[in-house]
C-alpha cells in the first residue's frame, strides 16, 4: 500500500477542501442571484438567454464542487478515524473537486467575456489552472502506478 499521510499533508488537504467549500458557496450564491435577477444585455457575441444558460452551468458546477468537498471532508473522518482524502480512491476525488471549482470559474470567465475583453485574460488564467491541476493529478497517478509495478517485481 501507500505510505501513510503525514499531518501536514492532511492539514493542507483539509484547508483545500474548506477553501473549495467557501468558494463554491460564494460563487454559487452570486451566480444564483444573477440567474434570477435582471441583467443588462450582453455587449458581444452572446444573447441574454445564452448568458443565463452559462450562469446556470456555473451554478451547477459550483454546487457539484460544494457537494464533493463536503462529502470528501465527511468521508475523511468517517468511522471516528481520520483517513487521507488521497486514500479515498487514490486521490481521484480530490482532484475532481478542484477541477469542478476551476471549471465553474472558467464558465464565469466566458460570461465576463460577453461584457468585456478582460474575460479573455480570466479565461486564460482559469485554463492554465485546469491544465496544472490535471497534470499534477496525472503525475501522481503515474508515480503510484510505477511504485506498484516496482513493488510487484521480485
Amino acid at each position: 500500500m501507500f505510505p501513510p499521510t503525514n499531518p501536514s499533508q492532511a492539514a493542507r488537504r483539509e484547508t483545500f477542501l474548506e477553501a473549495v467549500q467557501q468558494a463554491a458557496i460564494f460563487g454559487g450564491s452570486i451566480t444564483f442571484v444573477l440567474i434570477v435577477g435582471s441583467n443588462s444585455p450582453p455587449t458581444r457575441h452572446f444573447t441574454d438567454q445564452t448568458v443565463r444558460d452559462l450562469l446556470s452551468g456555473a451554478w451547477l458546477l459550483f454546487s457539484i464542487a460544494l457537494g464533493g468537498a463536503t462529502l470528501a471532508r465527511v468521508r475523511a473522518t468517517a468511522g471516528g478515524k481520520e483517513q487521507s482524502v488521497f486514500e479515498l480512491q487514490e486521490g481521484y476525488r480530490f482532484y475532481v473537486i478542484g477541477l469542478f471549482a476551476l471549471a465553474a470559474f472558467c464558465v464565469l470567465s466566458v460570461v465576463v467575456l460577453a461584457y468585456s475583453d478582460v474575460g479573455w485574460a480570466a479565461l486564460a488564467v482559469m485554463g492554465l489552472g485546469i491544465v496544472y491541476v490535471t497534470a499534477k493529478g496525472l503525475r501522481r497517478r503515474w508515480r503510484r502506478a510505477r511504485m506498484r509495478q516496482e513493488e510487484s517485481q521480485p
